[in-house]
């Protein structure tokens, strides 16, 4: 830890509660915060956050901001009247609350919802739709102007904002200029793009890391014929193709080690990309157009179209967690398939699976996970079927409840990720972490790129094992016509035969 208040060139490596920034005469204050879910989406080690999460997953937006007011106040007492909030909230609603509700901050640089923001001359990329104005304005606690800026994730833009301060450090949004801020597409041929003059020491680092990406992108697992569907907003709310062969992976591989294993659960939170690409007709800028299609050649990288490369797992699987095995009761399955659909709109929890299908009413109790423990019972789940055995019909629990079921998920959310109520580690019957006895050979070992018991691992298998020269050929299908997890707000169940 480092004190408060230290210029930032000294603070590498160290935490402080706010740093200055020095831009000529001018000095930034710069204060940071990361949302209080991190405790369930990520592993956070020791690091300690408040207000803690209320149940459900939801904390409270206003006990933030008294917290990051100590700090601003701070700020404002040593004579910084410019500052910037740079928030990890998850979702730009709370950074917009954050803004209404401080007092002292001028700008909120918003993260972790991918939100894309633009004015009117940005230009975007095909498939992508504005979610707002760059920047969004709110008025603070004491009625003076807070600009919340955010753009879209995995480097396809910069943002860039030309913030107008008066004499007395507040903006004046009269003066914010759409010809010089916004959301700025990156370039990946062009290193003068925009005018700029490259760096030569940061080009030889980019040099060095492409020969590592064009290595990876030429080492080649499979083959698909059709776009793999991991875009954020698929994978989040809906059964994805791509997020049905990543859980068939798992299952494929934890069989070749346990071949009692019946079902696969992951978190569609851990897809982070998808496989193929995105264009639009020439002359559109309506995203609904986007074409979907399998990946491209890269003769850079010795790569031919359709086939998926080790970069490209490593990519949308980028987490790489690893696997584990357990046993579930019928009961248990029901409550945890019941968390996955608590929390609907692009929640990180939302499942994907393979082994089992399951339908889900959007209209019912959502169930409540508080510090692990299930205090309010779902009624979503109508239908789940686990090969030929009904599990739930019509929303009730057929046949034994304690009817064990030998299940693989990734280790994040065996211990707790997402907010997933397993029992306690010591608690889980059975348990086998796959990375602890998976060997470079497990599952026909023809992919080695990635840690045994991992996914990127098991995909990678899956891939080699099946389609290898096959390729993949099950399209992506819109929420209406999914199968595995049907949403019976949009469709009719037909789950159980």
């Amino acid at each position: 830890m480092a004190p408060n208040g230290g210029n930032v060139n000294a603070l590498a490596n160290r935490v402080s509660g706010w740093a200055r920034i020095s831009v000529g005469t001018e000095t930034i204050g710069v204060i940071g915060a990361s949302s209080p879910v991190f405790t369930t989406i990520a592993t956070t080690g020791n690091l300690g956050f408040t207000p803690t999460q209320t149940g459900g997953g939801g904390f409270d937006v206003a006990a933030l901001a008294r917290n990051l007011q100590t700090g601003v106040d701070e700020m404002r007492a040593a004579g910084i009247n410019k500052i910037v909030l740079l928030a990890h909230m998850q979702t730009i609603s709370v950074e917009r609350q954050l803004a209404r509700l401080l007092n002292g901050v001028d700008i909120i640089v918003a993260g972790g919802s991918n939100t894309l923001l633009s004015d009117a001359t940005d230009a975007l990329r095909p498939g992508d739709t504005s979610m707002g104005a760059y920047p969004t304005l709110e008025m603070s606690s004491t009625n003076e102007p807070v600009a919340v800026v955010n753009v879209d994730a995995d480097y396809k833009y910069l943002g860039r904002f030309i913030a107008p301060f008066d004499a007395q450090g507040r903006l004046i949004p009269s003066l914010f200029d759409t010809s010089r801020s916004g959301a700025q597409i990156t370039n990946q041929v062009n290193d003068a793009a925009g005018g700029v003059t490259p760096v030569p020491r940061v080009v030889q680092l980019r040099d060095a890391l492409n020969a590592v990406i064009r290595a990876q992108d030429g080492n080649v697992q499979g083959r698909t014929s059709v776009f793999l569907d991991g875009r954020r907003n698929s994978v989040r709310n809906q059964e994805t193709n791509f997020g049905n062969l990543t859980a068939d992976a798992n299952l494929f591989y934890a069989q070749a080690i346990d071949p009692t294993v019946q079902i696969s659960l992951k978190n569609g939170g851990g897809i982070r990309s998808e496989i193929g690409e995105i264009t639009a007709p020439a002359g559109s800028t309506d995203a609904s157009q986007a074409i979907l299609s399998p990946p491209r050649a890269n003769p850079d990288a010795n790569r031919a179209a359709g086939e998926i490369s080790q970069l490209a797992i490593g990519s949308a699987l980028r987490f790489n967690n690893s696997l584990v095995t357990l046993d579930v009761t019928a009961s248990q399955l029901k409550t945890l398939l019941e968390h996955g659909v608590a929390m609907l709109g692009s929640q990180g929890r939302f499942p994907q699976v393979g082994g089992m299908a399951f339908s889900y009413d959007p209209a019912g109790t959502p169930q409540v996970v508080t510090s692990g423990s299930v205090t309010t019972l779902g009624t979503r789940i109508r239908s789940l079927l686990v090969g030929t055995d009904v599990v739930v019909r019509n929303g009730s629990l057929q046949g034994d409840p304690n009817r064990v079921f030998r299940l693989v998920t990734l280790g994040f959310l065996a211990d707790g990720g997402d907010g997933y109520p397993f029992p306690p580690t010591a608690n889980q019957v059975n348990r086998v972490n796959l990375n602890s006895v998976a060997t470079a050979s497990t599952a026909g070992g023809m992919s080695n790129f990635a840690a045994p018991g991992t996914e990127q691992d098991a995909l990678g298998e899956y891939l080699q094992a099946r389609f290898r020269t096959t390729p993949f050929a099950v399209a992506e299908t819109p929420d209406t016509l999914d199968l595995r997890i049907q949403n019976i707000g949009r469709r009719t169940d037909t789950v159980l035969p």
